[in-house]
């Protein structure tokens, strides 16, 4: 028959096992004196206060400064494993808690103003995995409409912006308009060829205006 022992924070008696007491070898019968379940609840409690939290915070700095490797180790392999379900959470947070929406807003432009993003994405190996990305994303149908949502609603945002543009180049005959014209990419346009075609657009639209 198990021996029995009252929870000191309940007071409930309950049996001298592992399923109600976590153990301890100074307790009485090698348990504590506090149940599972009351333990939850007070750790809970000061896992919440903010004295723990700045405690936590450092504590936890200071083990990812000591241990980067393992730490980057750690961190890839759970967003290979769970990075839908804590991406749909961040998401989730971003739309319905301000000060954490504020808080990434704050911090994307800190990272943008600071030039690291150029500078990391402008590796050729980065940029090789982004447009991998890219092409992947666009197989997939519910991505597909997505992109396409967001980019008309960009669009429309900025229609005066991107006319404007858009006119500019038209005018000064950039080597982007150019390329559209000629249905090339423009990186695939030959200087050379610019120049000639250039020259025809404006001969062709001196003889308009004649």
């Amino acid at each position: 028959m198990n021996d029995f022992k009252t929870c000191t924070n309940c007071n409930e008696k309950l049996p001298s096992t592992k399923e109600f007491f976590h153990a301890q070898k100074k307790g009485l019968h090698g348990f504590r004196s506090v149940c599972i379940d009351c333990n939850r609840v007070i750790a809970k409690k000061y896992r919440s206060t903010d004295e723990y939290k700045e405690k936590a915070r450092v504590s936890h700095a200071k083990w990812r400064e000591d241990n980067r490797d393992k730490h980057l180790e750690i961190s890839r392999r759970s967003w290979a494993n769970n990075g839908i379900k804590y991406n749909a959470i961040r998401k989730d947070k971003y739309n319905t808690d301000e000060d954490f929406k504020q808080k990434k807003k704050n911090a994307e432009k800190r990272y943008k103003e600071s030039g690291a993003r150029y500078l990391a994405n402008s590796k050729p190996e980065q940029m090789e995995k982004a447009r991998i990305r890219s092409k992947k994303r666009r197989l997939i149908d519910e991505k597909k409409d997505h992109d396409y949502a967001r980019n008309a609603k960009w669009r429309e945002k900025y229609r005066e912006q991107l006319n404007l543009n858009s006119a500019i180049k038209r005018n000064e005959l950039h080597k982007s308009y150019v390329a559209q014209c000629m249905r090339l990419k423009t990186e695939d346009l030959n200087e050379n060829i610019y120049q000639t075609k250039k020259l025809i657009i404006q001969l062709k639209r001196e003889f308009k205006n004649i």
